[in-house]
């Protein structure tokens, strides 16, 4: 285009226009340069298969000129009559929140530069209370001329308003479901008619890139819109979200900022054809897929609220087109209306499904503002500090999820099965992180005895101890926390204790059964005394008839020490008379005195077993 046809378009425009960036068309062959002209530094407001859309100076429209690029000025967006501007908006919530005081409570998130409130509307069943639900955020007009979605917003809040308790599914949302409904979040910039807001930034290229790079609105700083709704944002827990937009009919997701897929990328997509579904004219799109775009494929953006949303808050959160006419005739309205109603309706009920739960201290119940991770995707959640409560959608799979918080044991559940329209509830309670004191005995059930046995906890890493041959005490310092323990001694049946309790100084005493208690014998062998210190008389007696070829036969009595090793075998020549006794001097085989300690005496005649423990105390 020449100069002097720019020259002739501006000489049709308002005067008034010539103090701001002109709304113009830059001519593309194919979509790669859009990625040229974002690397120029051309912010990208719209894209169509043959042109961009955005605002440029004069200056930077001699440059695109001058580089072999056809740009021609747009006309403004022309505001249509029949909308709700601010102030109509305001009475139409106030008056909603007073007709509905049961289910409504409307609340400003903050204030425009002019100094208009920015309104948000909560549905809900309770609204003064925090409750265990997943928070939904439907939002719409960052764009100041782009305010059909503030109309579909009002709909939206009358239809589910107008049937709470007459109809079941709506009523059923508002009871399980924290509804937020932002209209309109540039509300100065939809009184001037104007993309951007009283200070002249486009607020979706004002919030904080990911990567911390700067914004497309060229600076750091962030405005007061923008300010209002990420503190907002960070005091809630939303799970999904999305923003209304016109000048196209599609679902746009993350990221805008980077061409790699966001963590979540399978689930986001599939949530997004999920609304796209329900909008026909969306979905059988001819120049998006199916109705939805990855926002970098479509074209670059630096600074997006749902950029931000999701890095910052973990919430899925769309920018849904709605219209291709950015402002259009109110008689577009009622088209607009119904083929986003369904889709609005998903995004409340979809936001609840996944895998949901309440994250609590263990022992005082107290809710825990925990992380929430699915070990495989790089993206953690939080719960509401408030109640305790998580919400994750996910896909259908088997997930091992982890749940720490600052100060306490992080737990880890494996093989948790999710269905992505259904809802798998995981209540998951946290031990804080602190030292604690196992101890006890270990006794022979039979005989009340204290043994020598090897403590040891299931699936723990660390070494097992043992307890004290003589008294059969034992000490543990561990984390608390459920434990399954186990017990065991030589000669004794293996006890195991699942899910024991272990806080503050916990005494657990464990009694071992020995192996054939309750096997019938022919001979029954004891040591006197015991304990010992230099010598003990091992004393066989025979109680039923022994025969007399086994008798005769050369038998022994094997010692062993605590670890099963043998250390001594004592000979027994003759078993046939009634009582054999035979005397250990507390040596081992090498002539050596053994140590203090629990020693196991073993004598097999006919296939039968007789074990004795007895104790040597030096």
């Amino acid at each position: 285009m020449s100069k002097f046809c720019i020259f002739l378009l501006f000489s049709f425009l308002p005067l008034s226009l010539f103090s701001e960036d002109l709304r113009v068309r830059i001519e593309i062959e194919t979509h790669d340069e859009v990625y040229i002209l974002h690397d120029l530094g051309i912010p990208i407001e719209n894209l169509h298969p043959d042109f961009v859309e955005t605002h440029l100076s004069l200056k930077e429209i001699e440059k695109l000129e001058n580089l072999g690029y056809r740009v021609a000025i747009i006309p403004p967006v022309q505001p249509k009559g029949g909308y709700h501007d601010y102030d109509a908006l305001t009475a139409k919530l106030k008056s909603i929140a007073g007709d509905y005081p049961e289910i409504t409570r409307l609340v400003s998130i903050g204030q425009s530069v002019e100094g208009k409130e920015i309104w948000a509307l909560k549905i809900t069943d309770n609204p003064d209370s925090q409750e265990v639900e997943a928070e939904v955020r439907i939002a719409s007009t960052i764009h100041g001329d782009e305010p059909p979605g503030t109309e579909i917003i009002l709909r939206m809040i009358d239809s589910l308003t107008q049937v709470y308790s007459t109809d079941t599914a709506i009523t059923n949302l508002i009871d399980t479901r924290e509804i937020w409904s932002v209209p309109m979040l540039n509300p100065d910039g939809n009184a001037h008619v104007s993309r951007y807001n009283a200070n002249g930034i486009d607020l979706n290229r004002n919030f904080p890139v990911p990567d911390g790079s700067i914004g497309q609105d060229s600076t750091y700083k962030l405005e007061t819109e923008t300010e209002a709704m990420i503190d907002w944002s960070d005091t809630m827990s939303f799970v999904l979200s999305c923003m209304y937009h016109t000048g196209a009919l599609v679902v746009n997701y993350q990221w805008d900022y980077d061409s790699l897929p966001a963590p979540d990328d399978d689930l986001i997509r599939e949530i997004s054809l999920g609304y796209a579904r329900l909008n026909l004219p969306m979905y059988n799109s001819t120049v998006f897929d199916s109705g939805v775009v990855r926002g970098w494929n479509w074209y670059p953006v630096y600074g997006s609220l749902q950029d931000w949303s999701y890095h910052e808050t973990s919430c899925i959160d769309l920018t849904i087109e709605i219209s291709n006419d950015y402002w259009p005739d109110t008689t577009y309205l009622d088209n607009v209306w119904e083929d986003n109603r369904e889709g609005i309706l998903y995004l409340i009920k979809r936001a609840g499904t996944g895998l949901c739960g309440v994250v609590t201290d263990y022992l005082s119940g107290a809710p825990l503002f925990a992380t929430v991770s699915v070990v495989g995707i790089d993206k953690p959640i939080h719960t509401d500090p408030a109640v305790g409560d998580y919400h994750r959608m996910l896909l259908n799979s088997i997930y091992t999820v982890e749940v720490s918080a600052d100060g306490y044991t992080t737990k880890t559940i494996p093989d948790v099965t999710v269905d992505f329209n259904g809802l798998t509830t995981l209540n998951v309670r946290l031990f804080e992180t602190k030292i604690v004191c196992l101890k006890g005995k270990v006794r022979d059930k039979k005989n009340g005895e204290p043994l020598y046995a090897e403590i040891k906890l299931v699936g723990d890493e660390s070494d097992s101890i043992e307890t004290d041959p003589l008294t059969g005490e034992y000490s543990l310092q561990i984390y608390q926390g459920l434990y399954d323990v186990e017990i065991s001694s030589t000669g004794y049946e293996t006890l195991r204790v699942d899910s024991l309790l272990i806080t503050g100084t916990t005494e657990a005493d464990f009694e071992l059964n020995p192996l054939q208690e309750e096997k019938p014998v022919s001979l029954f062998l004891s040591v006197y005394p015991n304990p010992f210190n230099s010598s003990a008389v091992i004393r066989l007696e025979c109680i039923d008839h022994v025969d007399a070829a086994v008798t005769r036969s050369q038998h022994s009595i094997r010692i062993y020490d605590a670890s099963g090793r043998i250390i001594r075998t004592l000979p027994i020549t003759d078993c046939l008379s009634p009582i054999t006794e035979v005397v250990w001097d507390g040596r081992d085989g090498r002539n050596r005195k053994v140590r203090s300690g629990c020693y196991y005496l073993l004598l097999e005649v006919e296939g039968e077993s007789l074990c004795w423990k007895v104790v040597v105390c030096r």
